[in-house]
């Protein structure tokens, strides 16, 4: 009994050293270069790097795994194998943990997890007024609209077209005077940055068209013959033209609006007794073209000679009277009876 004892009792005290050398195995801990753990969307992150691996038997093997957005399941990082993850480009928060395996068991382990969080960017949209299609030296205002803002940011704006600094104004204007293409830009705290659509502006010249006349000759004290429009105007914008006639002021040297007479037509209503000339004027989005212009001009009346002058008749007689010097004649008199 003495020698069953004895063996149960060095059966023990070899079993107590051999459980004594078990190590744990730690896969260590992940850091991130400058400690920069939210970057903009769309921007590279710093390097991540595994550190304080520990245990079990070297050498190790590593993986590195990620799980992007509202994924559920962490998938590998092909060609990522050491205990550095190069920088890499993310749009949204991205989670990020390695693999851990070592040369003997194998056993494998993984690290902490570690978050790299995204800024996230509104959607940025850039309108311009009043058209993208204008006459040359037209005013264009050009505005942003943000939509899904992230909640708590703030932003500043500049444009392509710009040398300005950001500002708090997301309204611009800008006369344009040749094909000009913009895009905004919203800035946030953070100095993250996104660019809104393109616009691409077109400038068209605004021809003011081209208008006549059936006569431009005028017997003094007559009204002049109606001026129509041979060519509306055209260009610009492409629509929403505004008419205005004008009659020439020599005495002022200047042109003068005739009141009312807007429409593309006109009918002078005056006699005239000097030459005078008219043109339209036509605008657009603000810019302004003349007409060609027309001139009416006096003609002289023919000088009429009767032959006799004078003649002395019977009462009941008869006399005869030529006329010369015009094309064709009009006979009156004031007492007597006239007869071809």
């Amino acid at each position: 009994m003495k020698q069953l004892f004895r063996i149960v009792r060095l059966f023990t005290a070899l079993v107590i050293p051999i459980a004594s050398v078990a190590q744990s195995f730690d896969a260590g801990s992940i850091g991130v270069f400058n400690n920069v753990t939210t970057v903009c969307s769309g921007e590279v992150h710093e390097a991540l790097s595994l550190t304080g691996t520990s245990g079990g038997t070297a050498p190790y093997t590593y993986v590195w795994l990620q799980r992007a957005g509202n994924a559920t399941d962490f998938s590998v990082i092909n060609g990522a194998s050491g205990t550095v993850l190069s920088s890499r480009s993310i749009s949204q928060a991205t989670t990020y943990k390695i693999r851990v395996t070592d040369a003997s068991s194998p056993a494998l382990v993984d690290s902490a997890e570690i978050i790299i969080n995204v800024h996230a960017l509104p959607t940025v949209t850039l309108t311009v007024t009043p058209g993208l299609t204008v006459p040359p030296g037209s005013t264009v205002t050009s505005s942003i609209a943000l939509t899904s803002i992230p909640n708590g940011y703030n932003y500043t704006f500049a444009w392509s077209d710009a040398t300005q600094s950001y500002s708090a104004s997301n309204t611009r204007t800008l006369v344009v005077n040749n094909n000009t293409s913009i895009f905004s830009i919203a800035k946030d705290q953070y100095g993250c940055v996104k660019l809104s659509n393109t616009v691409n502006i077109t400038v068209a010249d605004l021809v003011p068209g081209i208008i006549t006349t059936n006569s431009t000759s005028v017997c003094s004290g007559s009204v002049p013959s109606a001026i129509s429009s041979s060519n509306l105007a055209s260009g610009g914008s492409g629509s929403g033209y505004s008419y205005q006639w004008q009659v020439y002021n020599s005495t002022m040297s200047s042109w003068d609006n005739i009141d009312g007479q807007i429409s593309d037509s006109y009918s002078p209503t005056a006699p005239i007794t000097t030459s005078v000339k008219f043109r339209r004027r036509v605008s657009n989005l603000g810019v302004i073209r003349y007409s060609n212009e027309i001139v009416f001009t006096i003609i002289s009346g023919p000088t009429v000679t009767l032959t006799p002058s004078s003649a002395s008749v019977v009462s009941g007689g008869t006399v005869s009277f030529t006329a010369s010097g015009a094309n064709t004649y009009a006979w009156t008199t004031t007492s007597g009876t006239l007869s071809s």
